[in-house]
């Protein structure tokens, strides 16, 4: 079908996106003209937005934005040429300096100058044999660099989202900044707006020409206004008018490009390279340019080309040329350290000779003999230039290719099609990129400066906003309602102006626009009626309209129907469209006739109006079908129209009634019949097309009051649980129940909400199931809660402990019967009574409760999930969106993940840095995180993550990140690596789940396991809450054991130095010549005075453990005491050698004397523990740790030959168990290593305790597990050898 919109002739015109400009190109532009922005005030950034026309001056008293930048600072001075044809001697601060340029297409060829010497080669010339006019060249320096500070506040943000929207790196993209900063002046825009300034005063170029208009008048009324609007931005920016005004008339001013194309002959001055490294530079009335330099030639060729504006009248243009030192780089952004820049010459150009070889074409290219700066200087060469008239804007020239001999050098040659650019890369990385729906703030400010520095008017502004949305939505990346905030209306609002005047590239544009939408629209509304049904085994798409979009497209289409720009207003109607709407309102006006019989009736019989008026539709909608079941048109079938256009309305009575209901309270049998005429309306719009089924929300409309019971319940229950709490005194229930009150308040208010849902007996089961899982959810969430809640308080109260002071002794209260487990002190000698002491209190009876409170959690979470109804067998499962539709809109997800194993791990030092995996979504939010692990080549976790996920977030994926935790410092994210889950419900279908590796990085990988189910899967909640309550109860008894073991080094380490040799005795006892009798007597240690300065340490230990075991049942206690035990056994260990990772300091070990106090003190530990067989059992001293500590304190004393023997025999003996594994694939390998039991290591620890130190046969290493040696090289490590300690365990992670 054609298009309804009718387009008047159109005159040609080139399209913005074609031949745009390189992004290098476009990038150096953008940043010159953001780095150098126009004044700091309010007024001038008014100005700078004020739109171009006769209504600019009224814009002018407008307030504005504030200027990205500050206001530019002193720079050091640059070159500056002292003669008296040039005037008394000057430096500037505030220059311009320009980068490398294009010359004309025809200076590639390279040419020359005419054979007779003209004047200026004969004047250089004469100013060369003289050292320069009157001497005065000896004034000429190179420039200082840089001439811009680094980008601050909103400009720095600025820049970073540059960055982003070129895709560039970090250290390229600031690359390209500092080069423009080097050279570049904060007044380069206000110079490059003189130029303009000029040429719109002449008439000579300007960014558009009349032909862009459509009246002559139209161009003069523009031109005016940019003239005034220019001369205040310069006038704001520079504190005076354009400097040109002051040289005289402007019709003998010229805009002139300069091009310095090569040198030739220039004497060698670079010791380095035996040659030069030129570049040259350019000064003109207060201006300076600078080129890139040609590194180790002596026959440049820059093709460097800058703008400036001449009088005949005006100073002369000076170039000169430097050697760049070899090594010191290309750019020269410091001169601080580097050696001087050697002295090539200089040519002496005056102005009205530039003006004229301008006007020549042949005269246009020059050849100049470079003169000295003084009598002293050694100088060589020539300079060839080429000068041409300088423009602004397109050029419309034949010749595509060719270079523009542009006026600017900050703005771009033609602003409009580098404006468009950048709009279109903004808006593709703001949308496309980075996943948003409209432009940010940062590219709006962006845009913004670059439209009010380029002289980009609002109206060519927003029809390039309507241009790349109109594609943008095209593509699919925008919605219409983005496409008409951002483009449509904006344009539109010049189009229904007749009193706007829009130029023809506008026009253009807003045509072309117009047109593409146009037929995109058209499309898709035939898409939206259309009736053709899918094949039996291809699913119904839902509709892929909403009533906000459709309403923006009818807006759209109505709007360009009726534009005068586009219609010719003799289009004819179409007639299907004008059918529809006929019908459309016929159907409006038979819903509201119903709607009054509704009520007319309902006065009558006292029923609710909204039964009636359902059963009337009904009817209607069964009339409609049996008589009229056609497609009229080929597109429009009648009952379809009808029941979509019926069905609005009565929804949104619906709806209404939904929320009315829930206020008032009508009679539930009303209720229920108006229930049952949906049901019988939704049976025959199904019968007329059965996607329109999908469109009832049973649930939003008649479980309102379920749902908004619901939503009360959650707030109530989250109120509920922050109240237990406050009014908890934390005391138990009673001798056997040892959790307190808010256990029980919480979960009888629990119980209660499951009994009201499971009454309803409501017949469709499975949203009777998402109404217990979405009950069930909220409990979770309400124990997590009460889980932080608790914790909060907990450290608060162990705080408090902390801060008090010592107190007496107090009476223990009879234990529990269910409690067994008693720690009695060691039979050891003190001073005081146990009445008499005064102990340090750790715990409290409160506190205690508080951890019974989170270990009786999940066990009453069971016995409430035990009296939710569980589905029949043959039931069908829910719908994915089934959910959603109940509740929220957002269908969600429970999602569980298994980390299992790292897979060849890079390890990094310290080598006792530990690793954990955290997991998080797409958008940001953790979920949950692994154990800490000592880092290895192939960690295995084994540990499972769960959420709750929406459908949003699941279909983004996960991501993974590797933290390092190092002793001593915070965790940092060391590496990260995304899943992303494609095919939902194939994943869901997935008996075990998704089994994947995960790249992170160059780092490793990492084998995941990802479970996808429904959120009605009960299962899936008791297991969530079993791993909150039990990740919780973990972290509680860490807090329980820091608690108490906080200060144990503090108060063993000062005793151990009770028994330390002093150094004159240690010397003595070594030496033969104070020898007496037996040596041991010397180092032998009292037990009794052991025993007595061990005893108020344990005190405190036994009255904290006393107080645990009073209100802990007996299960946690052990765990938290087993747990005290082993930290007690790290700490020791601690303190006599030194750790695998970065030790500040060398570890010596301790002498003999002080060692046998540690024996000491270690075997008193233990008998504390066991507390004569009713303390900790066997099983629990025996740990990993307490046997590692047994192997050091058995071969603390060996030499090192002996420790460095047992470890090669240990380690040999591991490697050849280790060659004898065939390599395997990871998930095979995982398989085999959860079946594989753990290593028995009583063996080896009885074997080393026998040996006594006295160097005998190591014990015998089974597990192949490199680590099981880690003791040994604590031990060799402090022995002196960390750096074969350092060795060996590079070896392993290698080996590993």
């Amino acid at each position: 079908m054609h298009s309804p919109l009718a387009t008047k002739p159109l005159p040609a015109a080139q399209p913005l996106d074609a031949a745009a400009p390189t992004p290098d190109v476009l990038l150096t532009h953008t940043l010159r003209s953001l780095l150098a922005p126009l004044g700091g005030s309010n007024g001038s950034r008014a100005l700078a937005a004020a739109p171009a026309g006769p209504a600019s001056a009224s814009a002018l008293s407008g307030g504005g934005r504030q200027s990205l930048a500050p206001p530019p600072a002193q720079h050091r001075p640059s070159l500056s040429v002292l003669s008296p044809v040039l005037g008394p001697s000057r430096r500037t601060s505030s220059n311009t300096l320009a980068t490398t340029a294009t010359a004309d297409s025809a200076l590639s060829n390279g040419g020359s100058s005419s054979s007779a010497p003209s004047f200026m080669q004969a004047l250089t010339k004469s100013l060369a044999n003289q050292g320069g006019p009157g001497g005065a060249f000896s004034g000429v320096a190179p420039p200082l660099l840089p001439l811009s500070p680094a980008p601050q506040g909103v400009l720095l943000q600025c820049c970073d989202h540059l960055q982003r929207i070129f895709g560039m790196s970090a250290d390229a993209f600031e690359d390209a900044v500092n080069s423009v900063l080097d050279v570049l002046m904060p007044d380069a825009v206000a110079r490059d707006l003189e130029a303009c300034h000029l040429l719109l005063t002449t008439r000579a170029a300007s960014m558009l020409d009349p032909s862009d208009f459509g009246k002559p008048d139209d161009f003069e009324s523009w031109r005016a206004g940019e003239l005034v609007v220019v001369e205040k931005l310069v006038a704001l920016t520079t504190g005076r008018p354009p400097s040109y005004l002051a040289l005289g008339d402007p019709a003998s001013l010229a805009a002139v490009a300069l091009t310095v194309v090569e040198a030739r002959g220039l004497l060698a001055k670079d010791k380095a390279s035996g040659a030069n490294n030129p570049y040259c530079v350019v000064e003109h009335a207060g201006r300076l340019f600078v080129s890139h330099a040609i590194e180790h030639t002596v026959d440049p060729r820059w093709v460097f080309q800058v703008p400036l504006i001449l009088s005949p009248s005006a100073d002369p243009v000076v170039v000169s040329i430097w050697n760049r030192p070899t090594g010191f780089g290309s750019r020269r952004s410091s001169q601080i350290g580097r050696p001087k820049e050697a002295f090539l010459g200089v040519c002496f150009l005056p102005a009205s000779s530039l003006i004229a070889w301008s006007k020549s074409p042949s005269q246009q290219l020059q050849t100049i003999d470079l003169a000295r700066r003084s009598s002293k200087s050694h100088v060589t060469g020539t300079l060839s230039i080429h000068v041409v008239p300088a423009t602004a804007g397109p050029v419309r020239q034949k010749q595509p290719g060719a270079a523009v001999p542009s006026a600017f050098y900050a703005l771009p040659p033609d602003t409009r099609r580098y404006f468009y650019e950048i709009y279109r890369l903004a808006a593709e990385h703001d949308i496309i990129t980075a996943g948003g729906r409209e432009l940010s703030e940062i590219s709006r400010t962006i845009l913004h400066d670059l439209s009010s520095s380029w002289r980009v008017g609002p109206v060519f502004r927003d029809m390039c906003a309507f241009d790349i949305f109109t594609k943008l939505y095209i593509r699919g990346f925008v919605p219409a309602d983005v496409l008409y905030n951002e483009g449509f209306s904006k344009a539109y609002r010049y189009a229904v102006n007749v009193n706007a005047t829009i130029n023809v590239p506008e026009l253009a544009i807003f045509r072309s626009s117009s047109t593409a939408l146009s037929s995109q629209i058209e499309y898709q509304l035939g898409n939206f009626f259309n009736t053709i049904r899918p094949t039996a085994d291809e699913p119904s798409s839902p509709g892929t309209r909403t009533p906000q979009v459709l309403e923006t497209i009818t807006v759209m289409v109505s709007a360009m129907q009726t534009c005068h720009l586009i219609n010719d207003g003799n289009q004819e109607v179409d007639v299907t469209e004008y059918a529809s709407n006929l019908l459309l309102q016929s159907l409006r006006a038979r819903y509201h006739g119903l709607l009054g019989i509704a009520h007319a009736q309902s006065n009558k019989a006292s029923s609710l109006p909204l039964i009636r008026l359902v059963q009337s539709i009904r009817d209607d909608l069964e009339l409609y079908s049996r008589r009229f079941d056609m497609i009229l048109f080929g597109r429009l079938h009648l009952p379809s129209l009808g029941a979509k256009t019926l069905y609005e309305p009565v929804a949104a009575q619906l709806e209404e009634f939904a929320k009315t209901y829930v206020a008032v309270s009508p009679d539930m049998s009303d209720v229920f019949d108006l229930y049952a005429a949906v049901r019988q309306l939704q049976v025959v719009c199904e019968k007329i097309d059965f996607r329109l089924a999908d469109r009832f929300p049973m649930s939003s409309w008649f479980k309102s009051f379920v749902r908004q019971w619901l939503e009360r319940s959650e707030s109530k229950i989250r109120e509920w649980v922050r109240n237990a709490i406050e009014v908890d005194e934390c005391v138990r229930l009673s001798d056997t129940v040892l959790h307190s009150t808010s256990i029980l308040d919480i979960f009888t208010s629990f119980q209660q909400q499951i009994d009201f849902v499971r009454s309803l007996d409501w017949p469709n089961e499975a949203e009777s199931q998402l109404f217990f899982s979405r009950l069930l959810q909220e409990v979770c969430e309400c124990i997590s809660r009460y889980v932080v809640i608790t914790k909060e308080k907990l450290l608060q109260e162990f705080s408090e402990l902390r801060s008090k002071q010592p107190v007496k002794r107090r009476e223990t209260t009879a234990r529990i019967g269910k409690i067994k487990i008693k720690i009695k002190t060691p039979k050891l000698k003190s001073s005081k009574t146990p009445e008499s002491q005064e102990v340090h209190y750790r715990f409290s009876s409160k506190t205690c409760v508080r951890l019974e409170n989170v270990n009786s959690l999940f066990p009453r979470f069971e016995e409430l999930v035990r009296t939710v109804p569980h589905p029949r067998g043959d039931q069908p499962r829910s719908s994915p969106t089934s959910e959603g539709n109940l509740f929220y809109g957002d269908p969600r997800y429970t999602v569980r993940v298994t980390i299992a194993r790292g897979h060849r791990f890079t390890p990094m030092r310290p080598w006792n840095t530990r690793v954990s995996c955290r997991v998080s979504s797409s958008t940001g939010r953790e979920l949950g995180r692994t154990s800490e692990l000592v880092q290895s080549s192939n960690p295995q976790w084994d540990e499972r993550v769960y959420a709750i996920m929406s459908e949003r977030e699941v279909s983004g994926g996960l991501r993974f990140g590797l933290v390092h935790h190092v002793p001593g410092r915070s965790e940092s994210l060391f590496a990260v690596g995304q899943l992303h889950v494609e095919g939902l419900r194939a994943v869901m279908d997935m008996d075990d789940g998704l089994e994947t590796l995960i790249q992170l990085g160059s780092y490793g990988k990492l084998l995941v396991r990802v479970h996808v189910s429904r959120i009605e899967d009960t299962n899936f909640l008791v297991s969530m809450t079993e791993w909150v309550t039990s990740a919780a109860l973990d972290g509680f008894v860490e807090c329980f054991v820091d608690q108490i073991c906080m200060d144990v080094r503090d108060r063993v380490h000062p005793i151990t130095l009770k028994y330390k040799t002093q150094a004159l005795t240690n010397f003595m006892n070594k030496s033969k010549l104070f020898q007496r009798g037996d040596d041991d007597s010397a180092n032998s240690v009292d037990q009794d005075e052991v025993a007595a300065d061990l005893a108020p340490f344990f005190d405190f230990l036994n009255a904290n453990l006393e107080i645990l075991t009073e209100n802990v049942e007996e299960e946690l206690a052990f765990r938290i005491i087993g747990r005290i035990w082993n930290r007690v056994v790290e700490i020791a260990e601690a303190m006599v050698v030194p750790s695998l990772g970065e030790d500040p300091k060398e570890r010596k070990p301790w002498d003999s004397r002080r060692f046998q106090f540690f024996k000491l003190c270690i075997q008193n530990t233990e008998s504390f523990f066991e507390s004569d067989g009713e303390g900790l059992p066997a099983t629990m001293i025996q740990t990993p740790a307490y046997r590692r500590l047994q192997f050091i304190i058995a071969s603390y004393e060996m030499p090192r030959a002996t420790l460095l023997e047992t470890y090669e025999q240990y380690k040999q003996e591991l490697l050849v168990q280790l060659r004898q594994q065939a390599p395997m694939h990871p998930a095979v390998q995982h398989q085999q290593e959860n079946s594989r039991h753990v290593r028995d290591s009583t063996r080896a620890a009885q074997a080393a305790m026998g040996n006594g130190g006295s160097g005998g046969a190591p014990p015998q290493v089974q597990k192949i597990d490199m680590s099981d040696l880690d003791w040994l090289l604590k031990l060799l490590k402090m022995r002196g050898l960390k750096d074969f300690v350092d060795s060996e365990l590079r070896e392993r992670f290698n080996l590993a």
